[in-house]
Formats: structure tokens, C-alpha cells, sequence
């Protein structure tokens, strides 16, 4: 019984799903997807969180059926978004649970507009240049470009997909098929020309008040982030912890789909009255 629809933010219009609420008063939480993909990333795990929480969902600008991004996008475009949507549908402060890029936005979001943000669980987060260590290259991104530019149907895009990951299984091979042909390409030119430098990722993390979880994937399985990165980042955080899955690689959630819900739901049933 899922529901999908838009939040015009006065600027944009994001797609937005929304799980029943299981209980009486039961805590707000929103699912944040990582560069790239979209809300689909999350197909897995939601079905278990919505056991526990009033859920929701979102597709980024320029990824899945949000609107697509301006010359003007920086990465707090995302996080302001995010912020307004979560003025209007968490009924008081809830939850942020958020993957890759989607660990940093619902970092910066704690940052901004704490009022609203109980706690929140990055899953191997993107935290800035030090965790670049697995982002593509700018030739190979100029290479990828044409590519995703010719894709003007869903039949090009599951072609394009079937080339690049030949041995995927049929779902999960239609699921990421689908997230590439709503992929806005302007956002790879986007990143290609990116740096760090617009965001102070220090006076960011240190401006977090509640409750933060660091899940780490496992660096040499193609986890994005360090021992050291993630020791960096949960010192800048007042009320931090950190998990290593050894066994990892950066999709922990899609992989380890029960083990990441149940790791979320442990950790913020202690802040729950």
C-alpha cells in the first residue's frame, strides 16, 4: 500500500513515497538513495523498516522522477530540499536514514534544521574528498557521458545495463536499468567539474547535535570511506557511533538488507519514549 507523490518544494517538484503508518504515533523516517540511483535502491529494505516506522521515501533532484537539476545545483540544493519536505511530513522531529550521498544530505540536514532531526544512520557515507577513493575518474566520466546521452528509451537503458553489469541477476538488472534511464546526465558533467571546496564538511559534522550512526562498508569489498575517514568524522560528531561490516561492500543495504534494518531499528529504538 505504498503512495507516491510530488512535494513542490517552490523551486522544484520531488517524488515522494509514503509506507502506512503501522501504529498509533509511530516515529517518522525518511530513506535518502545515494548518487546515481533513486528511491528504488531502498526496495528491499523498506518493506522491513515500515514494520517500525512511519515511512518515507524520496527521489533526489535529478535522479528517479524528481525534477532535474539547474547550472546553479550545489550538493546543499539536496539538503535544502530535503529540509523543507521534512518540514512538512515528519508530524514532529523524526529520523533520517540516508546511503552514500545520501549519508552526507541527511548529515547536512541535521546540521541545518535540527529542530526536525531526532537522529540519523549513515549508510557508508560520502563525506568529502577523503572519501573519493572509488569515484570515477574525469576521462572516465567524459567516456560515460555519450553513452548515457543516447539513452532515449527503457529498452537503450536496459541494453546499456546488460552491457555494463552482464552478470546481474533479472530483477536487480531491470531495477538499476530503470534508475539509469531516470538519471538526469547533466549531473555527470556536474560532478565531473565538482570539488569539495564549497562545502565546509568540518563545520558541518561538528554542527550535529543528535544521535549519529556510521555503518562503514569494507574498503577492499568497495566500501567508500577508510578506518581513518570514519574515525575523522565520528570525533566532529558529539553523539556518534561507528560499525565496520567487514563483509561489506558499499551497497551494505542492498546486500545486507535485513541485517541493515535490524542494525537501524536497534539503534534508534534507545531514543524512542
Amino acid at each position: 500500500m505504498v503512495t507516491e507523490k510530488y512535494f513542490h518544494t517552490g523551486e522544484i517538484a520531488i517524488n515522494i513515497s509514503e509506507w502506512p503508518s503501522p501504529y498509533k504515533d509511530s516515529p517518522d523516517m525518511l530513506l535518502i538513495h545515494g548518487y546515481g540511483v533513486s528511491s528504488q535502491t531502498w526496495s528491499t529494505t523498506a518493506p522491513l523498516l515500515s514494520k517500525h516506522y512511519h515511512l518515507f521515501s524520496l527521489d533526489l533532484r535529478g535522479m528517479g522522477l524528481s525534477g532535474r537539476i539547474t547550472k546553479q545545483h550545489n550538493r546543499y540544493v539536496w539538503a535544502n530540499d530535503v529540509s523543507n519536505i521534512i518540514n512538512k511530513i515528519f508530524v514532529k522531529s523524526g529520523y533520517l536514514v540516508g546511503h552514500s550521498l545520501g549519508g552526507w544530505v541527511s548529515a547536512a540536514v541535521a546540521s541545518i534544521n535540527p529542530n526536525k532531526v531526532s537522529a540519523i544512520v549513515m549508510g557508508d557515507p560520502f563525506t568529502g574528498s577523503k572519501s573519493n577513493i572509488h569515484q570515477k575518474s574525469k576521462p572516465e566520466i567524459n567516456n560515460e557521458i555519450p553513452s548515457l546521452k543516447s539513452i532515449n528509451t527503457l529498452s537503450d537503458a536496459l541494453d546499456y545495463t546488460k552491457m555494463k553489469y552482464p552478470t546481474l541477476e533479472t530483477d536487480i538488472l531491470h531495477r538499476l536499468a530503470r534508475m539509469t534511464y531516470d538519471f538526469d546526465t547533466g549531473l555527470l558533467s556536474w560532478a565531473k567539474d565538482q570539488s569539495s571546496k564549497n562545502c565546509n564538511y568540518e563545520a558541518m559534522f561538528s554542527k550535529i547535535k543528535c544521535p549519529v550512526l556510521l555503518i562503514q562498508a569494507n574498503p577492499d569489498k568497495g566500501g567508500i570511506i577508510s578506518d581513518e575517514e570514519t574515525e575523522r568524522v565520528t570525533s566532529l560528531i558529539g553523539k556518534s557511533e561507528k560499525v565496520k561490516w567487514e563483509n561489506s561492500g558499499h551497497s551494505l543495504h542492498v546486500a545486507r538488507n535485513h541485517d541493515f534494518a535490524k542494525t537501524v531499528h536497534k539503534f534508534l529504538l534507545r531514543f524512542q519514549t
